[in-house]
Order: structure tokens, then C-alpha cells, then sequence
């Protein structure tokens, strides 16, 4: 119980100052480093600091009455939250990240990203680029847009064997939504207030509450007088394919197409249709142009092509763009018409090689800066670099790309960006950071526009063999 001990500790020191009201941040600025660095807290991970900031909240009537003992104490218990934010950027546009932070509930997860944020201890390029658009951006704003525990859409808590038609079509907890709203009909009366209690009982129940709007039209296609949803069978269920288009602004069409709702909005709308082979999928379209989204078959597909700063609103408007496979519009169309998207994918590929197999021989430079919330404790002086790179071979690993380069020169620069050192230790800090930035050049901003997901390409760096540990030492 070493958390316990500590926690009382803690909280002798800080009990004059303490307010159940304290932020994330003031609670930092209220564990000074004596106080923090005597008990083991470092007063500047913000991460390490949310531990403790949970559990005096958690136990904050115990420790005032003295009380706190292994029978009455409340633990701390993280679970692993995936956060989506964008960050826009005036040369680039709007990209769209996630990061997972080990936080007790949404709420703190989202105050801790912010917090790190705020103080400059993170920034939001070292988190996973998923996807981005080119529009201009007058700004550099920095949005949370989405916070879920992974497994946490009810909706996608279906069986993986195929199910029968004689099946059940509902889950338990689906039934048990539906049996709640019919009892509470009359008092809830419009639409959005049903929605609303939806979200109530989604959030009640551990599910994502942004899944409301989706099961109000799977209880409104499926309604039964008797409320036995329990006996609806797969064949007798309605699906959202039957439902007619809702007309929507184009703001709230995330709504719809999260869900895969056929709705209307303004040059911009989704709707149900069959393959050539018969298989349903669910389109959505910009001024009736090549699909900018397809969902089949449990997979959402992105066209990599915006056309216009009015399609790529439409882009934004729906809310899915992120983590979602991107293809050309050629592909696009040929995974409406019904060809494997497997097969799409390994045939963009193949062509992904071929096409840059001419990169071979390629050199690149690129600065490096050595900041951010795990760097190392570096001297000012010492905190920018530069690496030079060469792509030495573009291959096909299990059908997705490889990238093998090769660093020709690197080492920490001075203020006129000139080498001091051509040597580095390797591994390092440095080496790692320089690997991160050729990983990112070769992602984001060479071959963004040829890979299906960023995480596809696999990039292998090669530090120069005269690096040895003996012979490259970081200047004090």
C-alpha cells in the first residue's frame, strides 16, 4: 500500500491549501518540487501529478476525518483513453492526430492533455498523425475533438460468427435501452429529448454517448407495441438501410453518418445502395461527385482527394475522417463497383513501388530540435541539429512498403546551423529523435498522398557504422 502511505503523507502538506475545486495545473503548482521530489512525486510530470490529484479527490472525506485505511481506500485505477485532436497550421492545413493517455475518466484525460499542452510539456506533432486536409488556416488552433476507452461503441459488440436469420437482432443492452425509452415515451415526448435520455443510459452503461442518434432510429424502424425486443429476430429486423434521408445542416451530418443514416444536407449527403455484386454499402457524397466515403461490409474507405475547400468541409463535417484508409478516386469507384479492397490496396502498393523505386539514390536534409515533454535535460545551446539522409532501396515487405535510408551525416548544430559534431552515440536520444524525423519526412510530407494509412510504410534507418558509443560524446 505504498500509494496509501504516500497520499497521507501528501496530504499533511497540502491540506491548508487544498480545494476540491483545484484544477489539474493548480494542484501541480500546489505539490512544490520539496514536497513533490520528498515523497517520490515529480512535481513536473503532469502524468505522475494526475495520479495523485485522483486519489485526494477520491479520498478527500477520509483524509480529512483521518480516516483512510486499506478497507476504506479508494485506488487509483487508469484506463487507457484514446484522445482525436487537430492542430492547424498556416503552411500545412488541418491535421488530425490521436495519443492515448492512462487517465481515470474522460474528463481527466481530456484536463491532462490540455494541461500538458498549457505548460509546453507536449506538443501536438508528437502524437499519431491519422490524417489531414489542405485548406488555409489563418490560425494554430488546438482542438480535443473526441475521447473513447477502445471497445466502448455498443454498436460494434456484435458476434463475429455469422448469425442465422432465426438469431436474436438485438444485443441485451440494446433491449434493455429500447424496453427503457418505450416506458418513458410519454414523459419524454420530441425526439430530442429522447436522444438526449438515450445518451443518459449509453453513458450510464460504460457505451460511447455519441451512439444516441444511431440507436434512436434503430428503436424508431424497430418499434414493437408489446416492447419484446428481446424475441425480434435478424430476419424480422429493420435495418437503417430502409430508413428514409433526413434533411440536416451540414454541421450536424456527423451525427447522420456516424450512424450510416441516409441523410440530405446542403450539396452533400448520404445514402444505401448495392455493389454489382449485390453487397450493401453506405455512400457519402460532395455536389454528387466521387464518393468522398464509403462504409462496407464494417470498414469506412476515404477518397485521399479533397477537390475544393467546399468538399473538404464536407470532409470535416462528417466527423469520420480520422484512422480511416484513404484511396485515389479511380480506387474510390472501383471499391463502389464491388472490387476486393484488398485487392485495391495490394495493387496500390505494387504501384507505390514501382512508381518510387526512382527515390533510390535521393538525399535529404532535415533540422532536428530537441525539445518537447520527454526530452532530456540538454543545454540550451545544444538543442537544435541537422541530419543528412539518403533513400537506399523502396521494396514490398508482406505486401506493404519499405523504406531502407541510410544517414550520410549528422550532429548538433550552432546558431548559424553549421555543424559542430559529425558524430553521435547511437542509441540515444538523439539517434531516436533523428529516426523520428525521417520517419516523418518520408510519412507526412514526401509520400502522404501514396499511402492508404501512414502507419503502412515501415521506415529502416541506417546510422553510419563509424558511430560508436567510445567515440561520440554530447558536448556539456
Amino acid at each position: 500500500m505504498k500509494d496509501l502511505r504516500i497520499l497521507k503523507l501528501l496530504f499533511k502538506h497540502i491540506k491548508d491549501g487544498y480545494s476540491k475545486n483545484l484544477n489539474l495545473r493548480d494542484f501541480a503548482e500546489l505539490i512544490d518540487d520539496t514536497v513533490g521530489l520528498s515523497l517520490g512525486i515529480d512535481a513536473e510530470d503532469l502524468e505522475d501529478v494526475s495520479k495523485y490529484y485522483f486519489l485526494v479527490k477520491n479520498n478527500y472525506e477520509q483524509l480529512v476525518n483521518n480516516d483512510t485505511n486499506p478497507n476504506n481506500y479508494l485506488p487509483y485505477e487508469p484506463k487507457n483513453y484514446t484522445i482525436e485532436y487537430t492542430e492547424d497550421y498556416t503552411d500545412w492545413g488541418q491535421i488530425f492526430y490521436k495519443k492515448r493517455l492512462m487517465a481515470p475518466d474522460k474528463e481527466t484525460a481530456k484536463e491532462l492533455l490540455q494541461s500538458l499542452y498549457d505548460t509546453g510539456k507536449w506538443y501536438p506533432y508528437e502524437g499519431d498523425e491519422v490524417d489531414r486536409e489542405s485548406r488555409d488556416w489563418e490560425s494554430g488552433d488546438f482542438n480535443i475533438d473526441d475521447i473513447y476507452l477502445e471497445g466502448s461503441r455498443l454498436s460494434l459488440r456484435k458476434k463475429l460468427v455469422k448469425e442465422s436469420e432465426e438469431a436474436k437482432a438485438f444485443l441485451p443492452q440494446e433491449v434493455f435501452i429500447f424496453r427503457r425509452i418505450q416506458k418513458e415515451l410519454k414523459e419524454l415526448k420530441t425526439k430530442d429529448n429522447i436522444i438526449g435520455r438515450i445518451k443518459e443510459i449509453l453513458d450510464y452503461m460504460g457505451f460511447d454517448p455519441l451512439e444516441a442518434m444511431f440507436y434512436y432510429y434503430l428503436f424508431t424502424a424497430n418499434f414493437r407495441e408489446d416492447g419484446r425486443y428481446d424475441l425480434t429476430k435478424e430476419s424480422e429486423k429493420k435495418p437503417l438501410q430502409s430508413l428514409k434521408p433526413v434533411k440536416t445542416t451540414n454541421t450536424n451530418a456527423q451525427f447522420f453518418a456516424k450512424s450510416k443514416i441516409p441523410f440530405k444536407g446542403s450539396n452533400f449527403e448520404g445514402f444505401w445502395e448495392k455493389d454489382l455484386n449485390g453487397v450493401d454499402q453506405y455512400i457519402i457524397t460532395s455536389y454528387q461527385w466521387y464518393p468522398i466515403f464509403i462504409f462496407k461490409q464494417g470498414n469506412w474507405y476515404k477518397n485521399a482527394n479533397h477537390y475544393s475547400s467546399s468538399t473538404g468541409r464536407h470532409i470535416s463535417d462528417t466527423g469520420i475522417g480520422y484512422r480511416t484508409p484513404k484511396f485515389s478516386p479511380g480506387e474510390m469507384n472501383a471499391i463502389r463497383a464491388g472490387k476486393n479492397p484488398d485487392k485495391v490496396r495490394e495493387e496500390k502498393y505494387e504501384n507505390f513501388v514501382k512508381t518510387h523505386k526512382n527515390d533510390v539514390g535521393k538525399t535529404l536534409w532535415r533540422k532536428v530540435q530537441f525539445d518537447g515533454y520527454n526530452a532530456p535535460p540538454i543545454p540550451s545551446a545544444m538543442r537544435f541539429g541537422k541530419v543528412k539522409f539518403k533513400i537506399t532501396d523502396v521494396k514490398l515487405v508482406d505486401g506493404k512498403p519499405v523504406i531502407d535510408v541510410e544517414i550520410t551525416e549528422g550532429g548538433f548544430t550552432n546558431d548559424t546551423g553549421k555543424l559542430m559534431t559529425r558524430t553521435y552515440q547511437h542509441p540515444s536520444y538523439f539517434s531516436e529523435k533523428m529516426e523520428s524525423i525521417i520517419g516523418r519526412t518520408l510519412k507526412n510530407d514526401l509520400y502522404y498522398g501514396d499511402l492508404e494509412n501512414l502507419d503502412d510504410l515501415t521506415v529502416n534507418v541506417k546510422h553510419p557504422s563509424t558511430t560508436t558509443e567510445q567515440e561520440t560524446q554530447i558536448p556539456s
